[in-house]
């Protein structure tokens, strides 16, 4: 079974500046692609419950639809 990519980055020695930003900002960056390839960078509000991250966004923005193209 495939571990959660997440979960395994995070469970990297050298991942504890990314657990300390998780555990204690609420906004972040998210960085979506592009049809054409372009990184497509936005800033977020965002909650971490350990597991998983969620973030609210109006419907039909860009950073849905690249993320429904390119997961």
């Amino acid at each position: 079974m495939a571990m959660d990519p997440i979960a395994t980055a995070l469970g990297r020695d050298e991942a504890d500046w990314a657990r300390e930003h998780l555990e204690r900002d609420v906004v972040g960056w998210l960085t979506t692609v592009s049809a054409d390839g372009t990184p497509k960078p936005t800033i977020i509000s965002f909650l971490w419950d350990g597991d998983s991250i969620l973030f609210y966004s109006k419907p039909d923005t860009l950073k849905l639809r690249n993320i429904a193209r390119s997961p």
